[in-house]
């Protein structure tokens, strides 16, 4: 499964939450942890609108940075650079309009510092768009015992399950750094946050919970609400946004 089919799938959502800031000049976006840049081309694929955009990618792996780079060639609106989002250097204050995560909060158990750099990164009005897998006992089972042994075929977890966020966790992060969650629209005050599961021999509940769905190549992805069955959390990952307030 190519991990741009879950970003196409999160986009989907997130896309409805661009800023204001995304209408004027020429909008730019920070993807973090990009790899060889398979998301990025998912995107921009997915939303014709990002090839408007100033698009820079994050790695700290430089063979997977040459890798986009290569791949991107003669395509100037996208730069790549090899660099730890935890160093503050890495990434220019005030210079994004979206910074767009997957894959970091269970790789990175630095939360807090990972979340200030990037308010620092974004402008006034910019948005936080994530992507992080909640933390219950489906979680456990699909990403870091039965899952990638039974089901990936591989010889042991890349995740650390003390790392996963659960939203009431992040969004109280993200506030105390300074963020504003972003509401549901339709003036709902609950959070701008869904699940996202997709089909897998460890999902047998998939379906019912849905309010969209994405088909790729025999792949189903939906986005979905929270399980009552589970405690009223994610089954599986979760997207959000939070956004850098204005300066008054």
């Amino acid at each position: 499964m190519c991990s741009s089919d879950l970003d196409c799938a999160a986009w989907e959502f997130l896309g409805d939450y661009l800023p204001e800031s995304a209408g004027t000049d020429r909008p730019r976006m920070a993807v973090a942890g990009c790899g060889s840049g398979s998301a990025i081309r998912g995107l921009l694929e997915l939303d014709p609108q990002l090839r408007d955009w100033d698009i820079d990618g994050f790695d700290v792996d430089y063979k997977a940075i040459r890798a986009a780079r290569q791949n991107f060639a003669g395509e100037p609106n996208v730069q790549f650079h090899v660099g730890d989002i935890r160093d503050p250097d890495v990434l220019p204050t005030g210079q994004f309009d979206v910074v767009y995560m997957h894959g970091i909060f269970d790789h990175c158990g630095e939360h807090r510092l990972v979340l200030a750099n990037v308010h620092r990164a974004l402008k006034g009005g910019g948005r936080l768009f994530y992507v992080a897998p909640d933390r219950n006992l489906y979680t456990w089972l699909a990403f870091v015992s039965i899952g990638p042994t039974f089901v990936s075929g591989l010889h042991k977890t890349t995740h650390d399950f003390r790392r996963f966020p659960r939203p009431t966790e992040l969004s109280r992060l993200l506030e105390n750094l300074g963020y504003r969650i972003v509401p549901k629209h339709a003036g709902l005050r609950r959070p701008a946050i869904a699940g996202l599961e997709y089909t897998t021999k460890m999902n047998p509940f998939s379906s019912g919970q849905a309010f969209k769905t994405h088909n790729l190549a025999g792949l189903t992805i939906e986005l979905t609400t929270t399980r009552r069955w589970l405690g009223d959390r994610h089954l599986g990952e979760y997207v959000g946004a939070a956004e850098k307030p204005h300066l008054r």
